[in-house]
């Protein structure tokens, strides 16, 4: 549970932050993602991570997580590959720091997350767990803002 509940807050946290910033869709299509598909990204994002926070639809939830984490990673290591750093905007601000591989390190953790939620594919955990997956959350988070 501790892994579902972890991707699950930054999840939320990223996708609110992306709802609070005006200029998101310009960083998303600076990524290369269609306007329409901008828009919907944080909507997403709240909805998975509200799922995985509270256990529901597991392993679906952390497969749908996995897979929205597998896009985004492939994202950053493409414009990295192509020498294109565009600012990632990631949760919501716009940094002129462009990705760099700390942002790639960053979502291969948060796939793994996903990953390993998927596998044990299941809620409960009690609330050691619950508290694990907190604290990870908020410690990631206040690193990935930091970098900002």
């Amino acid at each position: 549970m501790a892994a579902s509940v972890f991707v699950g807050l930054v999840l939320l946290v990223a996708g609110a932050a992306k709802l609070r910033q005006p200029e998101w869709p310009a960083s998303a299509a600076a990524f290369g993602a269609p306007r329409r598909l901008a828009t919907a990204i944080p909507w997403i994002e709240v909805a998975v991570g509200a799922l995985l926070v509270t256990s529901v639809g597991l392993p679906w939830t952390a497969m749908a997580a996995a897979g929205l984490l597998l896009a985004f990673t492939a994202m950053v290591a493409l414009r990295l590959l192509l020498g294109q750093p565009v600012p990632c905007g990631c949760f919501g601000e716009t940094s002129s720091r462009p990705v760099g591989f700390d942002t790639l390190a960053r979502n291969v953790v948060l796939l793994l997350a996903a990953l390993a939620a998927a596998i044990t594919g299941r809620g409960g955990g009690g609330p050691v767990s619950v508290v694990a997956g907190v604290a990870a959350a908020v410690a990631f988070v206040l690193a990935a803002r930091s970098r900002a």
